[in-house]
């Protein structure tokens, strides 16, 4: 049986007797390569008040995020930082020569932060709506 040259998808010749496993075999490949696509996801969270390692922002996502970029809507609007899977220290926000940093955690379908100087550092005013974008693969 011929395959196709970049996936390998089963070509089904005229003299060939009838079976729907080749179909079948096509089906799942082309299935396997849709489920690796990536995601990108723009969202908003609502601030609860509260800071601290006792008290993380999460957001749950029905793919691995890869890339995660918070926004601030406080006092010191920002453009976004861009933190990638693993990084354990992100920016939140920049002032004049200041830095202000959040502690990450990462799991296969999450992204969590917390800073322990205050809610704005951590982005979680309350009532406040905080925009995200996540960029992952399924």
């Amino acid at each position: 049986m011929q395959h196709t040259t970049k996936y390998q998808l089963n070509l089904i010749e005229p003299s060939d007797e009838f079976s729907p496993d080749p179909l079948n075999q096509n089906t799942q490949k082309v299935e396997d390569e849709l489920a690796r696509r990536p995601c990108i996801v723009y969202g908003t969270y609502t601030g609860t008040g509260e800071y601290g390692p006792e008290h993380p922002c999460k957001l749950e996502f029905d793919f691995k995020p890869l890339i995660f970029i918070p926004y601030s809507t406080g006092t010191y609007n920002s453009t976004g930082h861009v933190w990638t899977y693993g990084i354990k220290k992100g920016i939140i926000y920049e002032v004049s020569d200041s830095v202000f940093l959040a502690n990450i955690s990462w799991t296969e379908n999450s992204v969590s932060w917390y800073s322990t100087d205050s809610v704005g550092d951590q982005l979680n005013s309350k009532g406040i709506e905080h925009p995200y974008i996540a960029i992952g693969l399924r």
